[in-house]
């Protein structure tokens, strides 16, 4: 069984003020210490992959001139990943789209990106190209996990978001530098 995880990273957001501004949230959230000028969340919720929730905190947590990442891992057979901006998802990428079609024909089942340049946009100073080369690929199998940790490297993602759903930080899987919202 491979990995099953969702969370969302925000850019230029404090750990502290993303907590005050979770407070509120009616559902059991963790969030990342800062890595730079990001902070990761996991949450109950997300961990349900279910698209709208992804996008309800990705669009919530970039208004007011943010960036968010959101990734998904379904069983380490796909990865699915987003970038939103002041409230708006912007960029698309899933390694396979036609995973869940019985119907799918060959070319649903290789990586597909939309505005691959608002991922690159994110990207580490110099790292612009790799995170085009990546969400590019036409192969058809990228191994999720490893994509993942690739995007983190590129685009300064913090390295605690690789494996890291709610199911797991709860159960204490994922180190110590989590906090609660509750």
């Amino acid at each position: 069984m491979g990995n099953f995880y969702v969370s969302v990273s925000f850019k230029g957001v404090d750990s502290q003020k993303l907590l005050a501004a979770l407070a509120t949230v009616k559902d059991d959230v963790y969030v990342s210490a800062s890595h730079g000028d990001w902070v990761t969340i996991v949450s109950e919720a997300l961990d349900t992959q279910d698209q709208s929730v992804i996008d309800s905190y990705g669009e919530a947590g970039s208004e007011g001139g943010f960036n968010a990442v959101s990734v998904l891992n379904h069983n380490s057979d796909f990865l699915s990943v987003d970038v939103y901006e002041n409230g708006v998802r912007v960029g698309e990428y899933n390694s396979c789209p036609g995973n869940f079609n019985p119907d799918a024909k060959p070319e649903d089942l290789l990586p597909r990106v939309k505005n691959a340049e608002a991922f690159s946009e994110l990207a580490r100073e110099g790292r612009q190209m790799q995170v085009l080369e990546l969400l590019q690929a036409r192969e058809e199998f990228t191994d999720p996990d490893e994509l993942h940790q690739k995007l983190v490297d590129a685009l300064g993602l913090p390295p605690c978001s690789v494996g890291a759903g709610y199911r797991y930080v709860k159960r204490g899987e994922c180190g110590d530098s989590w906090i609660s919202a509750a």
